[in-house]
């Protein structure tokens, strides 16, 4: 046989063989569509549009059975999925060829698959982030916390049995918010989720909601008692640190409880403030703060009841001088847009909008 050049997508069919279940296909290009349609061609001249219509792009150089028969040609490891199409994975061992009507019914339902498998769901930055959010509200609701927490006592932290029940938790989850953003309520729905959220993984407000999301699905075990006045905790002197603390910041502030009582606070102001027009529909606001709440009456009260338990992690006083203190030390990092990111990120849970965040930012950056 002469050579054929590397660059050039070939095949070849004997068909004096092809009843003896044997077909060569060697293809450089695995999407050549133009190569797998004469192909088609050529089967069906041989009086096989059942095998015609199985024919799958395989390797190049891989020897394959292609029963006369109607065994199916499978890519060694891009076959369809039995589940999602209805295919056996052991294909029946005769098929006669004048059965006009199965061969139709089989040749509509490999184009339906090939299809479903090209119509991947995509998302936007937008959208991916509210996949983000709706997941958070319910891993962070009670009954998913009572339920992480009762998995917890049953069975230790860290165990396979506990990993094995927390996945079927997160799965139970997945699998009610998905199918709302064009995913199928199956593994392969969240494993396609999963691959388009890994190629925003470098997108900082992803990044940032993951971070809170695998924090919310960790048990969270109350620390070793120690002897405080023998142990000295460094405050953040670096961006490292500083990044640490405002992520256990954000993660507690997302809480549901919390922004519940955030919104309680808003609306309050909104109230006092005469913005709110028609009592009648409290939920409707004339306009919200033009200064997007950089100031709200209770806030600071609110936050402290979190910041009282996370300060003397990071070496401050658990009160309203530590968290002054708190800022300064964060004041030197603001111009770092990682270390801006995550501030934001930080005060839009305590209610402020993006432009009073870029304010806070801009006060404290002065700060010595």
């Amino acid at each position: 046989m002469a050579s054929i050049p590397a660059h050039e997508t070939w095949f070849f069919v004997d068909l004096s063989v092809v009843t003896t279940d044997w077909i060569l296909l060697a293809s450089n290009n695995m999407e050549d569509m133009e190569v797998l349609q004469v192909l088609r061609r050529l089967c069906q001249s041989a009086g096989s549009p059942r095998l015609a219509a199985s024919v799958e792009m395989v390797r190049p150089d891989v020897m394959l059975p292609c029963s006369g028969h109607g065994q199916t040609i499978r890519k060694e490891e891009d076959y369809l999925d039995e589940q999602s199409t209805g295919y056996s994975d052991s294909p029946p061992s005769s098929i006669s060829f004048d059965e006009e009507l199965e061969e139709e019914v089989v040749e509509e339902e490999a184009v339906k698959a090939v299809n479903s498998k090209m119509a991947s769901p995509s998302l936007t930055k937008e959208q991916a982030v509210e996949v983000q959010m709706e997941l958070m509200a319910q891993y962070g609701a009670p009954t998913f916390q009572n339920q992480l927490h009762a998995l917890g006592r049953t069975h230790e932290p860290g165990s396979s049995k506990f990993r094995s029940g927390l996945c079927k938790m997160v799965r139970r989850v997945q699998l009610d918010v998905i199918p709302r953003y064009g995913f199928s309520a199956s593994d392969e729905g969240v494993e396609s989720m999963l691959v388009l959220f890994r190629s925003l993984a470098k997108d900082p407000d992803i990044e940032v909601n993951g971070v809170v999301i695998n924090d919310m699905l960790q048990m969270k075990v109350a620390p070793m008692e120690t002897n405080h006045n023998n142990r000295i905790i460094e405050k953040p002197l670096s961006k490292h640190r500083i990044l640490d603390m405002l992520r256990c910041q954000l993660v507690e502030f997302s809480q549901v409880k919390f922004q519940t009582d955030v919104e309680e606070l808003k609306k309050c102001a909104d109230y006092n403030s005469g913005r709110v027009f028609n009592l009648a529909k409290p939920l409707e606001r004339a306009f919200e703060d033009p200064e997007g709440y950089f100031h709200l009456e209770g806030r600071a009260d609110l936050a402290l009841r979190v910041q009282k338990l996370l300060l003397p992690r990071y070496g401050f006083e658990p009160s309203k001088e530590g968290v002054q203190d708190m800022i300064r030390h964060c004041a030197p990092f603001v111009q770092d847009p990682e270390v801006a990111n995550l501030l934001d990120r930080v005060n839009e849970k305590l209610g402020m909008s993006a432009a009073a965040c870029q304010r806070f930012r801009k006060h404290i950056a002065h700060l010595k």
